[in-house]
């Protein structure tokens, strides 16, 4: 997905799977919004239909919705 991001600074893995998860769980779970920072963690960790699997910790996730936020691709 980065290939095709003009900007100078494409997203890295981590912004992908946050940003990714987000748009999931307002998909599937708009009832549950705001998501907290664990749930977004969770998501973003879960082992069905990822690939690849990763076990991001809080600060990874919440370094990743900062660079979102610069981006203007995410509010906090």
């Amino acid at each position: 997905m980065s290939a095709y991001y003009a900007g100078p600074n494409p997203p890295d893995a981590a912004e992908l799977r946050v940003l990714g998860a987000l748009i999931e769980k307002r998909r599937t779970t708009p009832d549950a919004y705001p998501l907290s920072v664990n749930s977004l963690r969770l998501a973003c960790n879960q082992s069905t239909n990822r690939d690849p699997v990763v076990d991001y910790d809080e600060h990874t996730v919440l370094d990743a919705l900062e660079r979102l936020g610069r981006r203007g691709w995410t509010r906090l």
